[in-house]
């Protein structure tokens, strides 16, 4: 983690500086090491993790090497294969809230794979903040977000395995949780969804972002999200402090100052640590510390575990059925077999 601002153009006219200095720093730890007992206190703070590469196997037989796993991981999640493989399957068009639009009938929205990104695309309200643009449209933008005003809905991907299944199921068949930083069985960290959902301890999530999406400040419990692709800038804020303001995070990029608004002077205005993760690290989210980020390039995408139920989290909605994905010859084959079977005992 660093800095990096930007500089005069070759006109001469200044650009926004993106302020990508660290506030606060946060510690680097192996996943490894995270768990040593003289790191203790280190996992009560947020943590950047390096050595989730050394974790994976080959999915198809459980053996392999684990960089050329990793490697078959991130080019499968590339966004044009990503979209061959998943595009299709159906989500909830959510909002910067995380929470379902809904239609005049109050029905909950939804979309393919591939739609939702295209929506994020056209809807990103930050994209002239992060690409230090200075078109009259992003001037707009800045100057409606620096006045709290909304520009549309912003729209997130966020998604667990409670609401999409089958998504989830075809999805970690890529990779595998490091079992530390596993929420499920205490011992084995591939864990089926049923062994997991009985448990209660964690969920799985997973998140694709385009440049200037957000997710303002929130908190839950333990949480970590993996990078796959793209970079992702984070802000931090302890647990003791007052709720933070609901401002687009990519604003803090250009006007730190925006960070620390409603939260008093002196002794009671918190501290606020920051940081960008890099494709290839993880971050640790501990219980209950404020967080918010920001998607600086064009295919931010990561997977991860949060502790607890998503219906603590008002992430309580219905499974989706995937009517436009087609089934692969294997569960097709199980599904009739299982038809014919249920069909011969009616009889």
């Amino acid at each position: 983690s660093g800095s990096m601002n930007s500089h005069n153009n070759a006109g001469g006219n200044t650009k926004p500086r993106l302020n990508l200095n660290m506030n606060a720093p946060v510690r680097r730890l192996s996943i490894q090491e995270m768990m040593n007992p003289e790191h203790q206190q280190a996992r009560t703070k947020p943590l950047l993790l390096t050595g989730w590469k050394e974790y994976q196997t080959s999915q198809s037989n459980g053996a392999g090497d684990s960089s050329n796993s990793n490697d078959a991981f991130s080019v499968s999640m590339q966004e044009e294969n990503f979209q061959k493989v998943f595009g299709n399957y159906t989500q909830y068009v959510k909002n910067q809230f995380v929470q379902p639009l809904k239609d005049k009938q109050d029905r909950k929205c939804l979309a393919t794979s591939s739609s939702v990104v295209k929506l994020m695309k056209m809807k990103s309200k930050s994209l002239g903040i992060i690409t230090r643009s200075t078109d009259n449209k992003s001037k707009q933008i800045k100057k409606n977000a620096d006045k709290g005003k909304d520009n549309g809905d912003h729209i997130l991907f966020f998604t667990n395995d409670s609401e999409s299944p089958d998504f989830f199921r075809a999805l970690k068949a890529t990779y595998t949780i490091p079992s530390p930083l596993h929420y499920g069985a205490d011992t084995d960290a591939e864990t089926d969804a049923e062994t997991e959902d009985k448990s209660g301890k964690g969920f799985h999530v997973f998140s694709a972002m385009v440049q200037g999406s957000f997710h303002g400040f929130h908190k839950h419990d333990d949480a970590h999200i993996y990078q796959i692709h793209g970079r992702k800038m984070w802000w931090f804020l302890p647990p003791d402090t007052q709720t933070p303001p609901k401002h687009n995070p990519c604003l803090f990029l250009v006007n730190s100052d925006k960070l620390h608004e409603g939260q008093g002077q002196g002794q009671g205005q918190a501290a606020a640590i920051s940081v960008l993760q890099q494709p290839g690290e993880t971050i640790h989210v501990p219980k209950n510390w404020w967080h918010a980020t920001c998607a600086l390039d064009d295919w931010t995408i990561a997977v991860g575990m949060q502790r607890g139920s998503p219906h603590k989290y008002q992430q309580n909605f219905e499974s989706l059925p995937q009517p436009f994905v087609k089934r692969s010859n294997a569960n097709a084959n199980a599904q009739d077999e299982d038809k014919a079977q249920h069909t011969v005992d009616e009889k």
